[in-house]
């Protein structure tokens, strides 16, 4: 936290290295078991990410998403966000790429 405050002092509020630091900040709390902070950090990172129309880092924050909603048993959630996430990576990279398909196996096929 303290850290994404000086870098937001620094950078300002919407720049894509604050959603990185919010991005890593999230999945450190995930693995803490702390998912509601986890999902709040992880979504300030998606909404600044969309904002810079960052296709890939918004795919991943999805993907990171979906991990935090699957960990609380919220699958079909996890599942439409996991499936936002590859269809932004499809159209970023196309449907034969190496980030698709690491994809496809989030969602299990």
């Amino acid at each position: 936290a303290k850290a994404r405050g000086l870098a937001t002092q620094l950078f300002g509020a919407n720049n894509i290295r604050i959603a990185a630091l919010a991005q890593a900040e999230g999945m450190l709390q995930r693995q803490l078991g702390d998912f509601a902070k986890a999902e709040t950090l992880i979504g300030k990172g998606l909404k600044i990410a969309e904002a810079a129309s960052d296709n890939e880092f918004v795919a991943e924050a999805l993907n990171n998403l979906a991990a935090v909603k699957w960990e609380q048993a919220a699958y079909s959630e996890a599942q439409s966000l996991h499936e936002r996430g590859l269809q932004m990576l499809i159209r970023t990279y196309g449907e034969r790429s190496a980030e698709a398909a690491i994809s496809r196996g989030n969602l299990g096929g």
